[in-house]
């Protein structure tokens, strides 16, 4: 958590940010589809209406949740 993952600095998976707000470009992971499942806890189970995630993923919360403000708050608990 100190840095960019060994993904970023040695195979140059990951993305920049420059901007005039920092003093340095801001490394960051860029997250394949399946890491984004796995963080998710995503379980297919053949249909989208089927399957689950044992974490809800952002585009859940925007549909279905009126406490959900961008980030986990005290009424998305």
């Amino acid at each position: 958590m100190s840095g960019p993952s060994i993904q970023v600095t040695l195979h140059h998976r990951g993305a920049v940010v420059d901007t005039l707000f920092l003093d340095m470009p801001m490394f960051y992971n860029h997250l394949s589809a399946q890491e984004v499942e796995l963080i998710h806890g995503y379980i297919p189970l053949g249909s989208p209406i089927k399957d689950r995630w044992a974490f809800p993923t952002t585009e859940i919360l925007e549909d279905c949740s009126k406490h959900w403000q961008g980030e986990w708050n005290q009424g998305c608990e």
